[in-house]
């Protein structure tokens, strides 16, 4: 396999580790607890959509942006202790699930991933996740990144979450890659539009069970900078990529940033 990219970021939730439902489900026990104690001040019950709604407001965000998103959207107004509390027990209860179940990974992913690296492509891994350093861990895979930052080094280095792509930038910089030559992988809408916002070689989006992104973000300046749909090639690449419940599956000949 010959690669032309000098480095690839990937997200982590639903794209390396299964662990995107254990984020669903803990925010689902967050908020239905409070919509719960809502009801009971004569509010209708309405429980969280830990589907529609997770994409919608929460998926690939920080926790207090995804929190505020989604009370936005119920129209529900709380005060700065109130949201804060709530951020830290959610980070609880995922805490908790990842105790109980443990790490799951995407055998295909690993294998593109040791594959790059073995030409001599740099890994990186951006993940809004709190707990991305422990999740890589727990599956012992750490090893496999030569840059990590997750949310923890996100709200250290007062980056903002995406779509913003300053920590898909910073990530590029941390290995010593321009974006223009580097492949960016995301399951979440959010994450796609970072990529493409940063000028990225390719952004490869899409994910098992999860909405269909864009499959690939042409750099800025090109007027056919359209996406295409997850699954098809991208003009002057030879990158296609297979998606199922197996998480990213890809097959890779020939990969060369666009002129």
């Amino acid at each position: 396999m010959r690669v032309i990219f000098r480095a690839a970021i990937f997200d982590m939730d639903g794209d390396v580790t299964r662990t995107t439902e254990l984020h669903a489900a803990a925010w689902k026990e967050l908020f239905d607890d409070l919509l719960r104690r809502r009801a009971r001040d004569g509010e209708p019950y309405r429980p969280f959509d830990e589907r529609t709604e997770y994409l919608a407001y929460v998926d690939g965000k920080p926790r207090r942006e995804g929190l505020r998103s989604f009370l936005r959207a119920r129209q529900i107004t709380l005060g700065e202790e109130e949201e804060y509390a709530l951020a830290g027990r959610k980070d609880t209860l995922f805490e908790r699930r990842l105790r109980e179940q443990g790490v799951q990974t995407f055998s295909s992913t690993l294998d593109l991933i040791r594959a790059l690296r073995a030409c001599g492509v740099k890994i990186g891994l951006v993940t809004s996740s709190r707990r991305g350093r422990e999740v890589l861990a727990a599956a012992g895979i750490a090893a496999l990144f030569d840059a990590c930052l997750d949310g923890i080094d996100l709200g250290e280095l007062a980056l903002a979450g995406k779509p913003d792509p300053a920590a898909f930038l910073q990530s590029a910089q941390s290995v010593g890659a321009a974006p223009s030559g580097t492949l960016v992988f995301e399951d979440a809408v959010v994450g796609v539009k970072a990529g493409r916002r940063g000028g990225f070689g390719l952004v490869v989006g899409g994910g098992p069970r999860r909405q269909r992104c864009c499959a690939c973000a042409r750099r800025r300046g090109s007027r056919g900078a359209g996406s295409r749909r997850a699954g098809r090639r991208s003009p002057g690449s030879s990158f296609s990529r297979a998606q199922g419940r197996e998480g990213l599956a890809y097959r890779a000949g020939r990969l060369r940033p666009r002129p």
